[in-house]
């Protein structure tokens, strides 16, 4: 199989995280700085929006480049992972700057480039940054475990060699990832469950399939999502489908449930160089197309995109798996050009972003829809409706 992330090592076909590591090296080195519209303001601080009421809050400091996000332990503060700036930025729940994670805790951690962040049970939260480090901060944002994925990830001659879209799903992460071996000429692509504690004892789940696939998984969406220790994954195949692995087992399984006229793989145009990503993206925002696999409570959630009116209807798509059934549909009441979206105990960030214009960069994000989670939960028996009326 030809290996999905190859241009790791080659700077002409450059991947959305592989760029963003090499701004951040750019960053680091002087390179680039933070331009005025990034700058922190003071806004007045905005009432908790954890109650009946969806708001759109602007950002009193905008993340130049943000795909990943999540929720502190308690609710109360929304992280999102900046790599253009190499920073985590921190916001009240009204959207106030709360600065970053503390500069302290950066500057003890080698090589601070973080790339993806995601919240544990235990209300941790499992920071990923350069050459496939995994670190634990805890709710003080201390580091309390580090292991080295790429490093330690080795067994009957098969080793990790990279290790992209991930989540976490009780004591493991599962992930898309490269594999070299067992040959010396042999490389390949798959879907992977890897203990925290033992990352040598990982599990091929599947391997990747087709050229659908090996485009759309380069976009940044997070295709891979988890309920308590069962990972879920999104597949682009001949049909697009989510598929389960249990704890325990070696496979992943289909399920049957799937959001109408969302299954089959959108055709976009070739992603080889990195020119090429703003022209992608500008299909997408044309294509109707899943972009996003979310767990939450006991429930499984596919963000959907459908052009209208010149425009995006953004749909919410609530998946019981234990029925194998879909049970609501919602309207997110947003013109977005593209969404980044945070799911957390009390409410669920929509990040709000512009067209894209370069990778890795040139991309506006200035406000954040939050729902409360009580109208998510209301998403169960609705159909098609205004997910904030």
């Amino acid at each position: 199989m030809q290996v999905l992330w190859w241009w790791r090592q080659s700077p002409s076909r450059l991947g959305y995280t592989v760029l963003a590591v090499a701004l951040l090296a750019l960053g680091a080195a002087g390179g680039l700085l933070p331009s005025a519209h990034a700058q922190a303001s003071q806004v007045p601080r905005i009432h908790k929006v954890l109650d009946e009421n969806c708001r759109h809050v602007p950002l009193s400091r905008r993340p130049g480049w943000t795909i990943s996000g999540a929720w502190t332990g308690d609710g109360g503060d929304l992280l999102l992972v900046d790599t253009l700036y190499n920073k985590v930025l921190r916001y009240s729940e009204g959207g106030a700057t709360q600065s970053s994670i503390p500069d302290g805790v950066a500057a003890s951690l080698a090589n601070f480039f973080p790339s993806r962040i995601a919240t544990r049970q235990d209300g941790n939260l499992l920071l990923e940054l350069a050459s496939g480090r995994l670190v634990t901060l805890d709710r003080r944002y201390i580091p309390s475990r580090k292991k080295n994925i790429l490093a330690e990830g080795a067994r009957g001659g098969v080793q990790i060699t990279s290790m992209f879209l991930w989540d976490v799903a009780g004591d493991d992460v599962v992930s898309l990832s490269d594999l070299k071996g067992p040959g010396p000429t042999e490389r390949s692509s798959a879907f992977l469950r890897i203990p925290l504690s033992d990352p040598a004892n990982f599990t091929v789940l599947k391997p990747l399939p087709g050229d659908a696939s090996r485009s759309i998984f380069r976009l940044g969406y997070s295709y891979i999502a988890s309920l308590d220790t069962t990972a879920y994954v999104l597949l682009f195949d001949d049909h697009v489908r989510i598929y389960r692995n249990v704890k325990g087992t070696t496979d992943l399984l289909p399920l049957k449930a799937f959001p109408e006229s969302f299954d089959l793989a959108p055709l976009l145009p070739r992603f080889t160089e990195r020119e090429d990503y703003p022209i992608v993206m500008a299909a997408v925002e044309k294509a109707t197309m899943a972009v996003g696999l979310y767990g939450w409570k006991n429930d499984l959630y596919v963000l959907t995109r459908t052009p209208s009116g010149g425009g995006t209807r953004w749909g919410l798509v609530q998946i019981d798996p234990a029925t194998d059934e879909v049970t609501g549909t919602a309207v997110i009441p947003t013109r977005a050009n593209h969404l980044t979206v945070v799911p957390g105990s009390q409410a669920w960030a929509f990040v709000e972003k512009g067209p894209v214009r370069a990778l890795g960069g040139d991309q506006e994000t200035d406000t954040i829809l939050y729902v409360p989670a009580s109208r998510i939960s209301r998403i169960h028996g609705t159909v098609s409706g205004d997910i904030c009326q």
